[in-house]
């Protein structure tokens, strides 16, 4: 079958290898080494959704997924349907993967709302994992898988028994090893064939008298079974039988009871190798630094690309086999193109471009990420279908250009299938032997279908009673009805009469898949298998005069209808001509891969072939990748909008492929250049390229020409994309200089600051020793408190740090930022603001997720700060700043105020309270002008303290009170400030 031949062509074996090395069971790994190709869509969009999923686990919990416990029990489940007994390692290893599986099922419950988990949810959603036959082996059978004691009290007693008849058995043993000591080879008891026996010098073995059960290897040891304990030995013998019927029996009732939930099990057991193997399609892609392909639609306009992808195969080679680098490819198909022609020379990289494709389109289809850079789309093909490499066979006679011409029509044949008009997909004709419905007329007239690659299927037993038909004058000669169609052979419809017998065949029916065919006089007879749906066939216009047969099939040729009676009876089939405007819904969804079309015979023949196979597969198939060195090959592009050309990249400078692929650009075959490399002669070489001629080397020139302008393309881009590189290296290195240039500043401005403070400090020394001389003489308080206003004003004109700077703005994040996650230690792009809760969303890789503006950070690593958190912030630091204002003003007042003199203190020191008051009283009254007044009580018990502030509260003179500074006599001295 040229699918299997495809596959084993494209290597994909060795990549199922690599793919089982990254799976935990040994279910997973023969399912990996035996993937099945999906054949629908929906299939291969399921299993990308569990590839996806897994993917997401595994990049984001530290863990992942264990399938610890879980082993394949198959064999056994079989064996317990069956009625056999499974042994204690059997049951134990069904324990152990049913704790597994609940254990996987837990873990992916656990993550379903976390990670938004949707398939592996729906997967394990069913599961039934039998926690009580579980616990019910575990009981029964120990870790050794040997039944405990614990499984019956029968085996208990048995046991015990057991026991009992050994430690006898050992006790007289002991006692002949020390009686018979001269006639015992060594003090020790052992085993022959469950017997207790010991070891005897062979010249004495009448000192023991007993059973010879063994010798040894030199004869001179024989191994005895003293008569003493022959009766005790068979007594275990028959215990230790109990015990192994009682075993038995308890094993059994296990198994029985696995055996009723066998369904479950097998179920259980075919979900966690699905997980198993998508979770080795996920890790797969993951070490490949995969990306998920996107599906695009057949006939729409959108393109087939994928950038830098990397050969699977080479990759591993590379990784564990100390290979050489691998080369990425660009892939970019544009529609409407349908075929790619490869050319270039030998040995550049044309067949593993070829197997790169295949391999990307086959890794897709499974479920597998595509190693290239995202994002990876292209069009999901039903058919991967392939021709490449050497079918050369002298066993089977086939010459080069043979081999690969036979494996082309299995690669046409396999797409005309996918045309087919009429496909039979019922029970009855999908069979491959014959089958007969008698009784259409009595004989043995029998409806004959013969399809392609299927035998003839005859449908009898069509009885006139039964089926309530009325068929008159059958004629008994062979009146066939023979239809014929492009993909169908002969069918041939015996037994129908010549004479008037009309027919009519109408009405397909689209729910029950039925064909109704009605004859005249007759009831409706329903034959199953044909849908207008599945077959689009239409079967209408039974001409009654003329007895005349139209059958027309949707988007096929004409069928022809004769022979239908022994007379002039003919049927006759209307031609119902293509539509040409259905092009697209035509092709089939089928990927061809061609190495070296049309080679292995005459160039000019093989050159019109190739062309004329390459046409036919643009009109047939989606998408056609063909290498060659056909020059003729080449123009096709001009001729036809459906083809491009693409080459391989050779350097002429060092005379060396450099496997890259170049796209809209023919290559050249280089092969007298390659030929002088390999040190041909150059007087050949010189003379055939005499034989070339001219036309050839202007194309070549004109190609070289093309690849000389596309270097220097890249060359100019590369050179672009360096400056870019250096104009963001020295945007980093200007801004970091500038961070550095503001912070010298800021350190000069502190420096700037100290010195102010100095010279403040300064002159505030100077403005104490005019307080000084003021309070020595008749200057008054507010004349001091103007002055040290002033001073204030002075200051907190030249003091810098008293300005508050200007509120560095914190970093928030906005869309198309990126952005640190610490917590999981990748990078990120926002892809949404910040909303009300602090949340937005962020995309690293293939996964989106929502995160807190508490778990990111900024690449130089600035915490965010969340808009609950800066506007509380702010309330608060308003508060602070109010507070501290208020703060501030009463310090700066108390200390403008706070000049003590003579004519603003009092001493009350000594005095009672009632005395002091009245002191205070009047000096209240003198001190109105000066706004405050300094009474010094002295610390004392603090009763004089407390009566002279129940006074000042009830004072109408007084605005507030505090207790003094420290420097100033602290909670000895109170300031009583006045109403002014």
């Amino acid at each position: 079958m040229i699918q299997s031949e495809t596959l084993e062509l494209l290597e994909w074996p060795r990549l199922c290898q690599h793919l089982a090395t990254f799976t935990a069971t040994k279910l997973g790994a023969i399912a990996a080494h035996r993937l099945q190709i999906p054949s629908t869509r929906a299939e291969t969009i399921r299993l990308l959704a569990q590839t996806q999923e897994v993917y997401k686990l595994e990049t984001l919990v530290a863990q992942g997924l264990s399938f610890d416990g879980i082993e394949d029990i198959g064999d056994s489940l079989e064996r317990a349907e069956l009625g056999g007994i499974l042994s204690g390692g059997e049951l134990l290893a069904i324990a152990t993967t049913l704790a597994g599986v609940r254990k996987l099922r837990r873990t992916i419950d656990g993550y379903e709302s976390e990670y938004e988990l949707s398939v592996l949810p729906e997967l394990v959603a069913e599961l039934r994992t039998y926690p009580e036959l579980e616990q019910e082996i575990h009981r029964c059978i120990d870790d050794r898988g040997d039944v405990t004691d614990r499984a019956s009290p029968k085996l208990a007693g048995i046991r015990e028994k057991m026991h009992h008849l050994r430690d006898r058995i050992d006790t007289i043993l002991r006692r002949i090893l020390q009686n018979k000591a001269n006639a015992i080879q060594q003090p020790i008891i052992t085993q022959r064939g469950d017997r207790f026996v010991i070891p005897v010098k062979a010249p004495q073995k009448d000192a023991v008298p007993g059973i010879v059960h063994d010798t040894s290897t030199t004869g001179s040891t024989l191994y005895i079974e003293p008569n003493a304990v022959v009766n005790l030995n068979n007594q275990m013998r028959q215990v230790q039988r109990q015990a192994q019927r009682e075993e038995e029996a308890i094993r059994q009732a296990l198994t029985e009871q696995v055996a009723e939930v066998k369904e479950d099990l097998e179920q259980l057991l075919a979900i966690a190798t699905i997980i198993d193997l998508a979770t080795a399609r996920a890790r797969y892609s993951l070490w490949l630094g995969a990306n998920p392909p996107r599906f695009t639609e057949p006939d729409s306009d959108q393109v087939m690309t994928m950038r830098q992808l990397r050969h699977p195969l080479l990759v591993w080679q590379q990784q564990h086999e100390q290979g050489n680098s691998v080369v990425p490819i660009d892939v970019n198909v544009i529609p409407p193109v349908r075929v790619v022609a490869i050319t270039g020379p030998n040995t550049g990289g044309k067949t593993v471009t070829l197997k790169c494709l295949g391999l990307a389109a086959l890794m897709a289809k499974v479920g597998l990420f595509i190693p290239a850079n995202d994002p990876v789309e292209l069009p999901w093909f039903e058919q991967i279908l392939a021709d490449i490499g050497d079918e050369q066979s002298l066993e089977q006679s086939l010459s080069t250009f043979s081999g690969h011409i036979r494996r082309i029509i299995r690669i046409l044949e396999a797409i005309d299938g996918e045309e087919s008009g009429v496909i039979l997909k019922s029970e009855v004709f999908m069979k491959s032997e014959v089958k007969d419905v008698d009784g259409l007329s009595g004989d043995e007239n029998k409806l004959k279908v013969k399809t392609e690659k299927l035998n003839v299927t005859e449908v009898d037993d069509f009885s006139e009673d039964e089926n309530n038909l009325e068929v008159d004058n059958l004629s008994e000669n062979d009146n066939k009805l023979k239809v014929k169609n492009r993909n169908l052979k002969v069918k041939d419809v015996d037994g129908f009469s010549g004479n008037k017998n009309n027919l009519d065949v109408d009405n397909f029916s689209e729910n029950e898949d039925k064909l109704k065919v009605k004859l005249h006089n007759s009831k409706i007879t329903e034959f199953d298998g044909f849908s207008e749906n599945e077959n689009n066939l239409d079967v209408d216009d039974f001409s009654e005069d003329e007895n005349k047969l139209k059958v027309k099939i949707k988007q096929s040729k004409e069928r022809d209808a004769d022979d239908f009676s022994e007379d002039e009876n003919n049927s006759e089939v209307d031609d119902l001509s293509v539509d040409e405007n259905l092009e697209n819904s035509r092709l089939s969804p089928t990927l061809v891969l061609l190495d070296e079309v049309g080679a292995g015979t005459d160039p000019t023949e093989g050159s019109a072939l190739a062309i004329s196979l390459l046409q036919h597969l643009a009109d047939n198939a989606l998408l056609t990748v063909a290498t060659t060195h056909f020059g003729e090959l080449k123009a096709l592009k001009y001729e036809d909008e459906r083809f491009e050309n693409a080459s391989v990249e050779f350097d002429t400078n060092s005379l060396q492929p450099t496997y890259r692929l170049l796209w809209g650009i023919p290559g050249r075959s280089n092969a007298m250049t390659i030929a002088g490399r390999l040190g041909l002669k150059q007087d050949i070489i010189d003379r055939a390229q005499g034989y070339v001629g001219g036309d050839s080397e202007d194309v070549n020139q004109v190609i070289a020409g093309l690849e000389e302008q596309r270097q220097k393309q890249e060359t100019k881009a590369k050179e672009a994309s360096e400056l870019l590189q250096e104009t963001e290296y020295l945007h980093q290195e200007v801004a970091r200089k500038a961070a550095t240039l503001k912070e010298r500043e800021r350190e000069l401005k502190l420096a700037q600051e100290v010195a102010v403070q100095e010279k403040i400090a300064e002159a505030k020394a100077e403005i104490a020793t005019v307080i000084r001389k003021l309070q020595q003489g008749p200057l008054t308080a507010r004349n001091a408190q103007k002055a040290t206003n002033t001073i204030n004003e002075i200051s907190e004109k030249y003091l810098p740090s008293r300005t508050p700077p200007p509120k560095k703005p914190s970093f928030m994040p906005k869309e198309g930022d990126r952005i640190r996650i610490p917590k999981i230690g990748q990078t990120a792009e926002v892809l949404t603001a910040a909303n009300e809760n602090d949340e937005l969303t962020v995309k690293f890789g293939i996964m989106k997720m929502t995160v807190n503006l508490r778990e990111i950070e900024s690449l130089d690593g600035e915490k965010v700060e969340s808009f609950k958190k800066s506007k509380n912030v702010e309330s608060q630091k308003s508060k602070k700043s109010e507070s501290k204002s208020k703060e501030t003003q009463s310090q700066v007042t108390s200390s403008g105020l706070a000049v003590r003199t003579s004519q603003n203190s009092i001493d009350v020191r000594g005095s009672r309270v009632a005395d002091a008051q009245i002191e205070v009283d009047r000096a209240l009254s003198k001190a109105i002008e000066y706004g405050l007044l300094w009474i010094i009580h002295g610390k004392g018990t603090g009763k004089l303290r407390q009566g002279i502030h129940e006074f000042l509260q009830e004072n109408p003179l007084v605005e507030r009170y505090e207790l003094a500074g420290k420097s100033d006599g602290g909670s000895g001295v109170t300031i009583a400030h006045l109403k002014i």
